[in-house]
């Protein structure tokens, strides 16, 4: 059990180790996981370049063309996975550069490079920028997939209430009548043939013999 002066030595010694505190001094603390830059939580380092990275990130919004804030955030996190995965290589390829400057064509010690734990730390964090570069890739397949569907659906429903609509009201409009003086155009004529025009009926009228008119001439009577 601590005594009260162990106690109190701890709590002079706290208060001497509580980190930087100027603004220098918290800035340059910052960078203290940097190292390499693999477990870094800021997205770009001071010696990357962020044009590049502006570049990867308008290359993939244009392929998965977000429609949602959800599905703009995803794409962000792809865009970061990625990156960083990129990073990863980079320094992986210049540490093993900068190892393997001194040994010339001696396969075996670049082989023994290859197999050390430095470089099973690279393909650690490697394969951890993939599987989540890959998990926000699924994640938004499946929001993406689900909006689409949506949207056939209520395309669908919009496209039946209009056709519902548009039958509905010409069941209930009445037909127009025909015109009076088409119909008494087309209807045939007292005593023409199916296919005679007014003229042609009072031609043949005309042309039809009549019966004989009877006389009206007084009869003539005997004389006795």
């Amino acid at each position: 059990m601590s005594t009260a002066a162990q106690i109190a030595a701890n709590q002079i010694n706290a208060q001497a180790s509580t980190g930087p505190r100027t603004t220098e001094g918290k800035a340059a603390s910052s960078q203290n996981a940097l190292k390499f830059g693999l477990t870094s939580k800021q997205i770009l380092l001071p010696w990357e370049n962020p044009a590049d990275f502006e570049a990867l990130r308008a290359a993939l919004l244009a392929q998965f063309q977000p429609a949602t804030d959800a599905e703009g955030l995803l794409v962000g996190n792809i865009a970061i996975a990625e990156w960083r995965e990129r990073r990863t290589e980079i320094v992986q390829n210049a540490w093993l550069a900068h190892k393997s400057r001194n040994a010339g064509e001696n396969l075996r010690i670049t082989a023994e490079h290859l197999a050390s734990q430095e470089i099973a730390k690279f393909q650690k964090y490697a394969a951890a920028y993939r599987r989540e570069r890959d998990r926000s890739w699924r994640k938004l397949e499946i929001l993406q997939k689900e909006r689409r569907a949506e949207a056939q659906r209520v395309a669908e429903a919009v496209a039946l209430a209009r056709q519902m609509d548009h039958n509905v009201q010409n069941e209930a409009k009445p037909a127009a009548p025909a015109s009076v003086a088409a119909a008494c155009a087309a209807a045939p004529h007292p005593g023409a043939g199916p296919n005679l025009t007014p003229n042609q009926h009072e031609t043949s009228l005309a042309g039809r013999s009549h019966p004989a008119t009877p006389s009206r001439t007084a009869p003539e009577f005997a004389v006795e």
